[in-house]
């Protein structure tokens, strides 16, 4: 199985890495483009088309390292679904009600095909959750693209964790899935981390952001306890806190939450004094903290597992009002 988690890492790294410079100039021909506006902080246009390079580059890397079973084959043809809706979004704004409307669709198909959240052991309530989660996620890794690299790199530090979770706990499909993912970010980051020449796009952020979300319901584990669910919230800790944070400010200030602004925790990392690179340098080693601590948590007595994730909602809840605090 190591020769196959390598095949896939690297299978992915390297079309990925091929595959983005074509992207930009087919981006620069068709004028597919994200221009400077209020929120954002590039301050000329840059072309999209990045996060397609990483969809087609995982799935014919996961197609080519093994015969993908049906379950794989219809998450990672909902994955293409959700990149070609935000390839679209990306050419031309797309209603956000609509937008969040067809992740909803994806995200259901997500739950029919049997990945599904089981807190609750009622329907219902399992299928809600699962929805708030796939969709959560989706939304938070498109929100959390605001920064050079910082998507990209979050993913990658996230599915490196994904992986050796679902590897140790001998879930060879799930490992090859994380494996790829994170060839697919890495690859891209060469060409995302500032300066960037190239943007995923929402193509991009929606596709990882599904992925990852898949990758988080699909781990299991040896200890299997009521904390475990607290694994994949902690590898995907600082996309969630991000998402959080934005969501409170913008309440706060009576403004739509699908309304762009320089309000993230990137961005207020900044305004405390700090570079770009240094601020998403920083939330890296935070994504790294906490992907270990998910490890750990994974193979944790009940008592171990709830001192862990206690410590971490208290220091998450001081750092959401701290960061309230910091002016936008």
């Amino acid at each position: 199985m190591i020769e196959q988690y390598f095949l896939a890492f690297f299978l992915t790294f390297l079309l990925t890495y091929i595959t983005t410079p074509i992207a930009r100039q087919i981006a620069l021909k068709l004028k597919i483009l994200d221009h400077p506006a209020n929120g954002k902080i590039h301050t000329d246009p840059m072309p999209y088309l990045g996060g397609m390079a990483i969809a087609i580059s995982l799935i014919f890397a996961i197609i080519f390292s093994f015969k993908p079973l049906f379950e794989l084959s219809m998450i990672l043809a909902l994955g293409m679904i959700i990149a070609i809706i935000g390839l679209i979004d990306d050419y031309k704004p797309i209603n956000p009600q609509l937008k969040l409307v067809s992740q909803i669709l994806v995200a259901s198909g997500i739950y029919f095909l049997g990945i599904k959240v089981r807190l609750f052991n009622f329907w219902l309530l399992d299928f809600f959750i699962t929805l708030f989660w796939i969709v959560g996620i989706i939304n938070a890794l498109n929100l959390l693209d605001n920064m050079d690299g910082l998507s990209a790199g979050i993913s990658a530090i996230a599915s490196f964790f994904f992986f050796l979770i679902a590897a140790l706990n001998e879930q060879y499909l799930v490992a090859t899935l994380s494996a790829a993912l994170c060839g697919a970010s890495l690859a891209f980051l060469k060409y995302n981390f500032k300066p960037a020449i190239i943007f995923m796009g929402d193509a991009g952020s929606m596709f990882l952001g599904l992925i990852l979300a898949v990758i988080g319901i699909k781990l299991r584990f040896s200890n299997i306890n009521l904390i475990t669910f607290g694994v994949p919230i902690l590898v995907l800790g600082v996309p969630i806190f991000d998402t959080t944070l934005v969501t409170f400010s913008r309440k706060l200030k009576g403004k739509s939450i699908y309304e762009g602004g320089k309000d993230h925790c990137s961005h207020r990392l900044v305004n405390l004094g700090l570079k770009e690179w240094q601020a998403v340098s920083i939330l890296y080693l935070v994504a790294g903290s906490l992907g270990f601590l998910a490890l750990v948590l994974a193979s944790a007595s009940l008592l171990q597992a709830i001192g862990i994730l206690g410590a971490i909602i208290l220091l998450g809840i001081a750092g959401e009002i701290l960061f309230l605090k910091v002016q936008t």
